[in-house]
């Protein structure tokens, strides 16, 4: 709200704080934690990331009312696919999921 009503620049450390960047990084530590980060995100289901990245597109470009039935539709979606289900057994039974994409 800050930058919104002043106009004013804020720091990393204040951006985070204020829950504006997910986290901050050294420059020289960014390309391994991009990599980090984008490998984490590789090894989940190919099947259920597009749900998750519709949604949060969804929360953009739609007013909240819509966003949140949105979501709630995507979730159902989701939860029909092999994959999520591979991910909870996999869970309960402590040990990596082996996705299909389905």
């Amino acid at each position: 709200m800050q930058m919104v009503l002043t106009g004013e620049m804020v720091d990393a450390a204040v951006a985070e704080r204020k829950g504006l960047v997910s986290e901050v990084v050294k420059a020289e530590d960014l390309l391994s934690r991009c990599i980090e980060v984008a490998l984490s995100i590789a090894a989940k289901s190919v099947a259920i990331t597009p749900y998750a990245k519709r949604a949060v597109q969804a929360a953009y470009e739609l007013p909240l009312a819509e966003g949140i039935l949105e979501e709630r539709r995507l979730t159902v979606e989701a939860f029909a696919t092999e994959d999520r289900m591979e991910g909870l057994r996999a869970f309960a039974e402590k040990r990596t999921p082996v996705f299909k994409g389905r």
